[in-house]
């Protein structure tokens, strides 16, 4: 394969930087090489590049406090150049090879949503905050779409979600070692856990990796592999129980549910058991107490509903088209008296892009459904019936937990998501796996 003039220049300047970073910095010497290695990747074997990325995105949480350099008020730390680069990477591929990007069902309302959203920019005072949020929804979709068109095939499609799998285990480990020191956050009266980003961001990456990992260790024979899936979905469920997020334990819930009516019965007495455990437990019934203010120190439930009470009138002041994305958070500290995200995603999406916009989400959201249906009800292939499963799951709990929190802050989240997805619209230009 012949190597392009726009590879031999970026590789170029590449080297230039990093000769630069050296001369200022013997610490950014390892960065340069990395960088060397991404631009190989980047347009010789653009798939693993993408892997890579995905591979490396939890980890990254850890480096969200490192800025590298900013251009107005965006800051750059490693996240936001990862995912410029998976921006970049979708961009040159559909452009490179003229991919009629719209031949996957979620691909006209999502960039109809996307569009939206950059006009509302319009109408915004917080632009860094709308750029932010656009860029976020712009890099999972570009996930969804190359996975897709590299990894086609039951064998791609499961290192696709082994690699989910694999990105999990430093933010596990790290959870896991704070909870056997005790070096978590405190708050109110516990101790919570929170891997690599917080408390939150981590439980439900986790709910990601637990119910894939049920999946896959079902999937799977050998007895190694179901050693290995049994470990990482056992280390995920006591990790997100001591996340103390409650949110990802209904989502969990509901998850195990529909793992257990669709497929595997046995889930059902697991589901059983976490119940139990909740009830049982002094710890767990007085995180739920606290919810509604039955337990002094939080008032979780009491402060969402006066922060979406106080800011009613301004939401409905602009119900077609919102403020503007990224306006929420910053508007409750003039229009609720405090600073608080939404805690709920469609409220969010409702403030900032109006009626409009939340139609066009909706869209999205049945147009994933229908795909798992598809998938379930006519692929040949138990692999990607089971993908379809998993994606239906995590579809439906994301769907509930978004009521009362909002995951679309949660780029890592959102992106192992988007990246099961892939696997499962793959299966839209492959046809001997359906019928």
């Amino acid at each position: 394969m012949k190597t392009s003039p726009l590879a031999i220049s970026v590789a170029l300047l590449a080297f230039l930087l990093g000769v630069f970073s050296a001369l200022t910095s013997w610490l950014l010497i390892p960065l340069f090489f990395l960088g060397v290695v991404f631009v190989f990747l980047f347009f010789r074997k653009p798939e693993f590049f993408l892997l890579l990325l995905v591979f490396l995105r939890p980890t990254l949480e850890a480096f969200n406090d490192l800025k590298f350099f900013s251009i107005g008020l965006l800051e750059f730390n490693p996240n936001w150049i990862l995912a410029f680069l998976i921006i970049a990477l979708g961009v040159v591929h559909a452009a490179r090879n003229k991919v009629d990007i719209f031949k996957y069902s979620v691909s006209l309302p999502y960039l109809l949503f996307i569009v939206v959203c950059i006009l509302s920019l319009v109408e915004t005072p917080y632009l860094n905050e709308g750029v932010v949020d656009i860029l976020r929804f712009l890099t999972i979709f570009l996930v969804l779409f190359l996975v897709a068109e590299f990894y086609k095939g039951e064998k791609s499609g499961l290192f696709v979600a082994n690699m989910v799998i694999y990105s999990s285990l430093l933010p596990l480990l790290a959870g896991l070692y704070q909870l056997a020191t005790g070096q978590g956050r405190v708050g109110f009266y516990i101790t919570r856990i929170y891997g690599l980003s917080g408390p939150v961001g981590h439980s439900n990456f986790l709910m990601v990796v637990t119910v894939l990992g049920i999946i896959l260790f079902m999937h799977y024979q050998s007895k190694w592999r179901r050693l290995f899936y049994g470990v990482v979905v056992l280390s995920s469920v006591v990790s997100m129980i001591y996340t103390f997020t409650r949110s990802t334990y209904v989502g969990l819930a509901v998850s195990l549910f529909i793992i257990g009516f669709f497929r595997y019965r046995k889930i059902l007495a697991v589901l059983v058991v976490l119940f139990l455990l909740v009830v049982l437990n002094p710890i767990f019934s007085m995180r739920f107490g606290v919810l509604f203010g039955q337990e002094s120190g939080d008032l979780s439930m009491e402060l969402r509903m006066s922060l979406w009470s106080r800011m009613r009138d301004y939401i409905l002041s602009s119900p077609v088209l919102g403020h503007g994305v990224g306006s929420f958070a910053p508007s409750s500290e003039k229009y609720a008296g405090f600073y608080m995200t939404s805690h709920s995603g469609f409220i969010k999406i409702f403030s900032e892009v109006g009626l409009l916009g939340l139609l066009l989400y909706f869209w999205v959201l049945l147009a994933l459904l229908k795909k798992c249906y598809l998938v379930y009800t006519q692929s040949k292939s138990l692999f990607y019936r089971d993908m379809a499963l998993v994606c239906f799951t995590l579809l439906v709990s994301n769907i509930l937990v978004n009521l009362v929190q909002n995951t679309f802050s949660m780029p890592v989240y959102q992106l192992a998501i988007w990246a099961l997805f892939g696997i499962m619209y793959s299966t839209s230009s492959g046809r001997q796996h359906m019928s």
